[in-house]
């Protein structure tokens, strides 16, 4: 769906649009004629141009992810039981020193690792494609409001990031943002932003790398 290019919507009695349509980057052309569709907002952006439609359903869908997220972080603050996840006795233990592992638990570490693996790869995707929305949303705002959600979002990240630093090979450090006097509140935010978006790109091709030199976990 990120990769659609050309949408005809057309006749198609739609009243209103999946603001999930904003994750379309790569769409330039969009026909909506004749569909009942009642957000006014909406219609202006659809008749300036395929890009501001999109810019407008990609702000609408990112500040949905953060309130989602948001509520997510609620959910983790309440009380979880205990669980194991300790691999199975013996499966990373060193050769000659443990019992001899069996067949059913050398499948299920192959399998925990498979998920984990396939886990990794989904989660790298989704935060590239999220990084890229941001972007978008980041060169089109032009008042603070509109950046601050971004600047939450992007604050959100740096501890995930951090804990990724540990595995990867060295990434460049962040270069801080050089101000001059007389910029606004919107450009020196958009500085402060800008680089920590390239870190975390940086961040996620080191994963990728990772993940490409290593298709197979070596057992002990």
């Amino acid at each position: 769906m990120s990769r659609l290019v050309t949408l005809n919507l057309s006749d198609n009695r739609i009243t209103e649009l999946p603001i999930s349509m904003g994750a379309c980057q790569m769409l330039n052309s969009c026909l909506l004629e004749r569909n009942p569709i009642t957000d006014e907002q909406l219609l202006t952006k659809y008749n300036i141009g395929c890009d501001h439609l999109i810019d407008y359903l990609g702000k609408k869908w990112f500040n949905l992810q953060q309130q989602k997220k948001a509520q997510e972080k609620k959910k983790e603050k309440q009380p979880k039981l205990a669980v194991n996840n300790a691999p199975p006795p013996n499966v990373l233990s060193p050769r000659g020193n443990s019992p001899r592992v069996t067949r059913a638990e050398m499948n299920d570490f192959k399998e925990r690792e498979s998920k984990f693996r396939t886990n990794s790869e989904t989660l790298t995707k989704q935060c590239r494609e999220e990084l890229t929305l941001i972007k978008k949303v980041l060169v089109s705002a032009t008042t603070v409001e509109e950046l601050l959600p971004i600047a939450q979002g992007v604050r959100e990240l740096i501890p995930h990031m951090d804990e990724a630093r540990k595995i990867i090979p060295p990434v460049a450090p962040l270069q801080q943002p050089q101000f001059k006097g007389d910029e606004d509140k919107v450009t020196k935010l958009k500085k402060s932003v800008i680089p920590r978006i390239r870190e975390f790109e940086g961040i996620l091709d080191g994963i990728t790398v990772l993940l490409t030199a290593n298709p197979n976990m070596e057992l002990l």
